[in-house]
């Protein structure tokens, strides 16, 4: 599953990435659009990543010092 979560992670990122690139002649909306949607993937595609590469940091503190 670490794996599967790993990859889909890249994957994400890698279309944001797309959509960032894209651009449409003589459409600016749509444009926008594209790129905040991009940025979005790439964002939740980089989150996805650093949960997997670094698992111990986002693990609750039990009280246990």
């Amino acid at each position: 599953m670490k794996y599967i979560k790993g990859f889909l992670g890249f994957i994400m990122m890698t279309f944001g990435s797309m959509l960032i690139a894209i651009t449409i002649d003589d459409v600016l909306i749509k444009n926008i659009l594209l790129r905040i949607l991009g940025a979005f993937f790439v964002f939740i595609g980089v989150d996805i990543l650093h949960r997997q590469l670094h698992p111990h940091k986002y693990k609750k503190d039990q009280g246990n010092n």
